[in-house]
Formats: C-alpha cells, structure tokens, sequence
C-alpha cells in the first residue's frame, strides 16, 4: 500500500527530507489539496539540486523517474471539449527528454526552451479531448531531473453552442424585417 503524505497549503513538498534519499520500494503518494493526487512510482528527492531547490532525480541510469496527476473535473461532459497544457522544467540525468502522457496518449510537444544557468529546459506540452471527462491522469517519465510540474486544463463549449448564439443573430434579424414592414 503506498505511503500517503499531505503537503503544507502552497503544495511546496516536505523540505525536512535528507538530501539524495531514495524512495521506499513501496509508492510515495503524496496528497495535494482537494482531491488531486501526485504519486511518484520511482524517483529521489533531492533538497538541493543544481541551483534549484526540491528536484526529483531518475534514481539510476536503468531507471525512469516516474510521477502522475490525477486531476479531477466536473461531472463527464460530451458537448464540451477539453484542453490540457503541461509545463515541466526539466534537466537530462541520464537520458533525453521527458516522455509525458495524458490519460495513457503522448502530450504533444509545442515549445522546449533553456530556463536559467546550466542544462535546464522548459518544455509545453499540449492535449485535446474531444469531450470533458471526469478526472485525466497526466504522467511524466524519462531519465530525467525534474524541478517543476504545472498542469493548466480549460473546459472549451462545443461548436453546438456557437450555433445557437448564430440561431440567435438570425431569429433578431427576421424580427427586425417583419417589424420594418
């Protein structure tokens, strides 16, 4: 059973923790405020890293940090479209990028930037559901130095709405004619 850990209100982790310590075999699962979730599956948290402060390492060269988000939303929705941005700053341990995926389906990379001093980057990740599911689950993987996750999501109304908004503009229209006669 993983081990369960609340974090303080700014959800900034637990800085009381030895520099470099590896995690139990078991997962950490860390409780964010509300309901969201982040589980860290494998990885060593890191006080001081690199000018950064609190980065989670791949724990070795044969092994991926891995971590997911569950993020819960409304109640299911199929007339709304949901959009998903992933922001990770980032450094290569042993390995390339970071690989992230919502729901199980590769994020498509939009923009990889150098952050600060040294061999940090910022990457944009972005993903589309054709409708608004009740939680997504977003993982990010790799062989990687991980110092940031922030995930932004946006409910978009389907085209449906816009059409009653025309339909709208159209019925004010021939009102208009017919009171001109």
């Amino acid at each position: 059973m993983p081990s369960t850990r609340a974090f303080p209100p700014l959800g900034l982790g637990d800085l009381t923790r030895p520099r470099s310590r590896p995690l139990p075999a078991r997962q950490l699962k860390l409780e964010l405020r509300s309901s969201r979730t982040a589980t860290i599956h494998s990885g060593v948290w890191n006080l001081f890293y690199d000018n950064h402060v609190g980065v989670w390492s791949a724990p070795s060269p044969t092994v991926n940090l891995s971590m997911s988000f569950e993020i819960p939303n409304t109640p299911y929705d199929p007339f709304r479209t949901k959009d998903v941005w992933i922001q990770v700053t980032w450094q290569p341990d042993f390995g390339a990028q970071p690989f992230v995926t919502v729901d199980g389906s590769p994020a498509q990379l939009v923009l990889s930037a150098p952050v600060g001093n040294g061999a940090w980057f910022q990457n944009v990740y972005e993903f589309s559901f054709p409708f608004n599911p009740n939680f997504e689950v977003v993982s990010v993987s790799g062989l990687i130095d991980v110092g940031q996750v922030v995930i932004d999501t946006q409910c978009v109304p389907e085209p449906s709405s816009l059409a009653l908004v025309a339909l709208g503009a159209g019925l004010m229209l021939v009102l208009r004619r017919r009171l001109q006669r």
